[in-house]
């Protein structure tokens, strides 16, 4: 499936602010990982089945990655 072009326009043109974006989310998403639970990550959250905090941390850690360091 091929992306449109006006969205690959889009993502070009705010690809920093993207990463920053999820870069954002995913520290928000660690200090509340560790105000509620009290500890930072654990990686057996990982393997569980249920969507945890491990997990969207990860996700947005990725995201933000890609989109920081893609030219």
């Amino acid at each position: 499936m091929k992306i449109p072009h006006y969205i690959l326009c889009i993502l070009r043109k705010h690809r920093l602010r993207l990463a920053v974006f999820f870069a954002t989310v995913s520290f928000f998403i660690f200090i509340d990982e560790i105000l509620r639970e009290g500890y930072g990550f654990d990686i057996v959250d990982l393997v569980n089945l249920q969507v945890t905090h491990e997990k969207l941390f990860v996700v947005f850690l990725m995201l933000a990655l890609v989109f920081g360091v893609r030219k």
